[in-house]
């Protein structure tokens, strides 16, 4: 399973770390590995391509990115929602048309 940054799929790593993750795995008799890729879109790619049986991605991209690869995707764990999670966060600011022409740093692809 490939996850990247993102608040929502910080479980995984906390899966993969604490050791639970290989608890239930070996109580099931499989094996499973949660590998973080350091690039969104990359980890797609990366399961689109074969590279992993599953990724933690939003539910519009595994709708597309997988489909135009041609592979059949199965949403199994839907872990969180954008419904008001988003942010901008503003120093010495309290309206959002405080930012105005000023440069705003975001996550590419995002």
């Amino acid at each position: 399973i490939s996850w990247s940054i993102y608040v929502g799929w910080m479980p995984w790593g906390y899966l993969a770390d604490s050791g639970i993750m290989k608890k239930w795995a070996d109580k099931y008799g499989i094996d499973v590995e949660i590998t973080r890729i350091n690039d969104y879109v990359e980890s797609i790619n990366q399961y689109t391509a074969g590279g992993f049986d599953g990724c933690a991605m939003t539910n519009m991209d595994a709708l597309s990115i997988p489909a135009g690869g041609g592979v059949d995707t199965t949403a199994l764990i839907v872990g969180d929602f954008s419904n008001g999670n988003d942010a901008v966060i503003l120093k010495d600011k309290t309206a959002l048309k405080g930012i105005a022409g000023q440069k705003v740093n975001l996550v590419e692809l995002s």
